[in-house]
């Protein structure tokens, strides 16, 4: 009896094991204690920084590039890119194929040398090119700063890019319904010539006489005054604006004359004009000018009266 009863609790031990293993397994799941909720990190939005406004106008303590100047920049920066191009062009005309190589060819060579110089090199170095050493001006923008090299580079090279547009609208007008390629150089040259003109146009209607180019680099063509601390090279290319005021005096005393004759001319036109008159006109004059005693002045006297 007593082995029969020990089988039996064995066998009911046995059986109940499982359940009191899921129970002891359900049990130590319910004592652990629950992980704490982490909580989410709210990200502080980050303040956009202020764009710094872009200022615009003239820079103080600088006056604007009168016509003068601004019109012996043009003529110098023309003939200095454009001189030799345009006497090459003749000889190339009338070349008659002689042996050895043409003067032309040397002609071209120094031309593209002094483009080279006058475009890339100086504004790279100095921000300024031959004009506007000679006429003593220089670009600067709203900060007092000089210019970008980038702007003297663009806008020196606009004559040459208009010249070029010239030269493939020229070459390839004939042939562009019969040749792809001509015909691409053709619309390349018209929307240059037109970029040259629209961006002349911007300075011709501009109160301070800004280029679409210049509008773009925010900069503006200024009087420059020498430092007196230029040495060497550029010392000399300061002293080109020696050329340029002499040339500007010559101008304006030109212009003061040909101002005196026409005002002159307008005088004596005025006392044709009121010799011509009766004295019952010159009368009226004189009371619709306010002139006292014209009632008794004779008509010289009227006339001199209303000059």
């Amino acid at each position: 009896m007593g082995l029969l009863d020990k089988s039996k609790n064995m066998d009911t031990t046995a059986m109940k094991t499982p359940e009191v293993a899921k129970a002891a397994v359900v049990a130590e799941k319910i004592a652990k204690p629950a992980k704490p909720v982490r909580e989410k990190k709210v990200k502080e939005k980050k303040a956009k920084k202020a764009r710094p406004k872009r200022v615009r106008g003239l820079p103080e303590d600088y006056q604007l590039a009168e016509r003068v100047p601004r019109y012996i920049s043009w003529l110098v920066n023309f003939i200095v890119n454009f001189g030799l191009i345009i006497g090459a062009i003749p000889l190339m005309m009338f070349d008659s194929g002689a042996s050895g190589t043409p003067i032309y060819t040397w002609m071209l060579v120094a031309s593209f040398l002094v483009i080279v110089l006058n475009i890339f090199i100086l504004p790279i170095y100095t921000k300024r090119n031959v004009g506007q050493f000679v006429s003593r001006t220089k670009y600067m923008n709203a900060l007092g700063d000089p210019a970008n090299f980038m702007h003297g580079m663009l806008s020196g090279m606009m004559g040459f890019l208009s010249l070029m547009g010239l030269m493939f609208v020229g070459f390839n007008a004939q042939d562009i319904a019969e040749d792809t390629t001509s015909l691409v150089y053709f619309i390349v040259g018209i929307l240059l010539v037109i970029f040259w003109f629209v961006n002349n146009s911007f300075r011709r209607n501009s109160d301070v006489n800004q280029s679409l180019v210049d509008m773009m680099f925010g900069v503006y063509l200024v009087k420059h005054i020498p430092t007196g601390s230029e040495t060497g090279w550029l010392l000399r290319l300061e002293n080109l604006g020696d050329f340029g005021a002499r040339y500007e005096k010559r101008i304006q005393a030109k212009e003061a004359k040909q101002s005196k004759k026409s005002e002159e001319e307008e005088s004596n036109s005025s006392e044709e004009d009121l010799s011509s008159l009766t004295v019952k006109e010159l009368k009226d004059r004189c009371k619709t000018a306010g002139i006292e005693g014209y009632s008794s002045m004779k008509k010289d006297e009227l006339i001199a009266a209303l000059q």
